[in-house]
């Protein structure tokens, strides 16, 4: 697993959900409001409802770095550990969609979004980020065997 340091006054961090990208817009209007705001790092601690098939592939040919993929937004590897404001943040990445039923597999549901149990292992190895963060993933039922 993967430690970095940030962030900056100029950083922002979001988790989950980010969209990225089913063939839509992409980064663009995130780049533009962040532009507009000052900031210059988005960390994106992905979450389920991305495009995981091509983030996936991206991500193979950096594995366990974060991945620039516009001007300001990065993809956090799963699991990714940073320092933030002096304390040690665990940024897992994916969940299980509990909508899977409406969604489609490789459209808009993969199978990547699932923790697996040797993500789970290197986030729980690397020791406490924040006290729930080793019963969070202990404790979830959804995580598939690597």
């Amino acid at each position: 697993m993967r430690r970095g340091i940030c962030c900056a006054s100029s950083s922002r961090d979001l988790v989950g959900d980010y969209g990225f990208d089913h063939g839509g817009p992409g980064t663009h209007t995130v780049d533009f409001w962040a532009k507009n705001a000052g900031i210059q790092r988005v960390l994106v601690t992905l979450g389920n409802h991305e495009d995981w098939g091509r983030i996936v592939t991206a991500q193979g040919a950096a594995e366990g770095v974060a991945l620039r993929v516009s001007e300001a937004v990065w993809l956090l590897p799963r699991p990714f550990r940073f320092r933030l404001a002096g304390r040690e943040v665990l940024s897992p990445g994916g969940a299980s969609s509990v909508d899977k039923s409406y969604r489609t597999d490789g459209k808009d549901w993969f199978e990547e979004e699932l923790i697996t149990e040797a993500m789970e292992a290197a986030a729980v190895a690397g020791g406490r980020a924040v006290p729930e963060a080793q019963a969070i993933l202990a404790g979830n039922p959804a995580r598939v065997a690597s």
